[in-house]
């Protein structure tokens, strides 16, 4: 029996199914003159598996030509009874990856015999026929390369840069995919700050290394499929972000940061071409976005869509009415809608024969008819009368007192077939 043999068999009764596929796989190559090495690393290598680990096995071949990937996918087949076989490259490696029906897995990559110039730290060689892997060396990975802080801090406002994007184009999914990268920038950096091997793996090296720590609130940076959420955890994930970069390489920052911040804290704003505007629920008050409309004259769109808008022009703050952007003018209040005692209507005696939009409490966006319109009266604007052509510009309600607000319906009973009737003479707003 060798040492290899003895170190098989030693391993802990839980994980007796990765012991018994390793003495195949050993039994196996010992007896085949092609194979110079086996070398077995990672969770069992180090003796932290357990039933659920893998096996992380690399075989340098001592022929000049590597062998045919069939050969190397029949003999992973022999070592027992397979549910799949993923045969293919990484890294520019060859890799094969195998389940088997006990649990077990294999993750096996195949490389040259002198691809190797010794043991990597914490591997386990099974078979060195030719001593290659009697000393240690340090791989690449080991530690993060001097420029890797600064590149995965950068990497990671990148992304939450299109978290932020991707919220105002209210693709919450793909916002999602967004955090999700700029949270394994935080956790590299975290890697690096705790000093533990390879921090280019992120999450998986704090956790193989049982004195590192986490990123304190670390699970606030997963979210649910809503914008809400994702907007909170994205918030969350750019606090990390920034420590994780001090901690790694003190002083590490970037003009990145509070811009990107302030992006994600702006409210998602999407108008509707039939003069609608929906703000997002993280709208604060008197305060809205607003996007850059078409302003061509000859240009029209399809009454009661909704356009995904590009650019903001800038911000209307009804506490503080002054021009705080390009395009956006004092005049805006001129359109501001007043509701007295449930009934709505513009200020504006040029537009009060004029469908407007109206933003209620809840962010809901509305139609009013014009002024003293009756309920069951069907001569009124409907959408698809309303004007189509958009242009910079929002439509607000002021309340001239809160009661008003807090007792507008959004859904009213009335709303029934054959009244269209947008306007009633009591709290209930359609």
């Amino acid at each position: 029996m060798t040492s290899a043999d003895d170190w098989i068999s030693g391993l802990p009764s839980e994980l007796a199914a990765q012991r018994a596929l390793l003495q195949r796989l050993l039994a196996a190559v010992t007896v085949d003159q092609q194979w110079d090495w086996l070398e077995l690393g990672c969770s069992v290598a180090e003796g932290r598996g357990d039933a659920l680990s893998d096996l992380d096995v690399a075989l340098g071949y001592a022929t000049a030509d590597p062998p045919p990937f069939e050969a190397v996918t029949a003999l992973v087949e022999r070592l027992g009874s397979v549910v799949e076989v993923s045969a293919q490259p990484f890294e520019g490696v060859p890799r094969w990856w195998v389940q088997y029906e006990d649990g077990t897995q294999l993750d096996l990559v195949v490389v040259s015999a002198d691809y190797r110039s010794g043991r990597a730290p914490g591997s386990v060689a099974l078979l060195d026929r030719s001593g290659r892997l009697t000393d240690t060396f340090t791989p690449s990975l080991w530690r993060a390369a001097a420029d890797d802080p600064r590149n995965w801090m950068l990497d990671g406002w990148e992304a939450l840069a299109n978290v932020a994007k991707y919220l105002h184009r209210q693709s919450v999914l793909e916002a999602l995919e967004q955090l999700s990268r700029a949270r394994e920038r935080v956790l590299q950096l975290w890697a690096v700050a705790e000093q533990v091997p390879y921090p280019a793996f992120g999450l998986v090296s704090l956790l193989d290394n049982p004195g590192a720590s986490l990123p304190p609130a670390i699970e606030a940076t997963y979210a649910g499929a809503s914008a809400d959420d994702v907007r909170t955890a994205a918030l969350t994930t750019a606090e990390l972000l920034g420590t994780a970069a001090d901690r790694a390489q003190p002083g590490l920052a970037t003009a990145l940061r509070p811009y990107v911040i302030r992006r994600l804290h702006d409210d998602v704003l999407v108008v509707s071409s039939a003069g609608g505007v929906n703000v997002g629920r993280g709208a604060r008050r008197g305060q809205l976005t607003v996007p850059q409309h078409d302003r061509r004259a000859s240009a029209a769109h399809p009454a009661g869509g909704r356009e995904r808008l590009a650019s903001v022009v800038g911000v209307l703050d009804l506490d503080d009415v002054r021009p705080v952007g390009r395009g956006i003018g004092v005049a805006l209040v001129e359109h501001l809608a007043l509701l007295r005692h449930g009934k709505v209507e513009t200020d504006s005696p040029s537009l009060r024969g004029e469908l407007c939009g109206v933003l209620l409490r809840n962010g809901k966006v509305v139609a009013v008819s014009p002024r003293g319109k009756q309920p069951s009266e069907g001569d009124g604007l409907v959408p698809g009368h309303q004007p189509t052509r958009t242009g910079p510009g929002v439509q607000v309600v002021g309340l001239d007192r809160p009661v008003a607000a807090g007792g507008a319906a959004v859904d009213p009973a009335t709303d029934n077939a054959g009244h269209r009737c947008p306007l009633l003479r009591c709290p209930q707003v359609e």
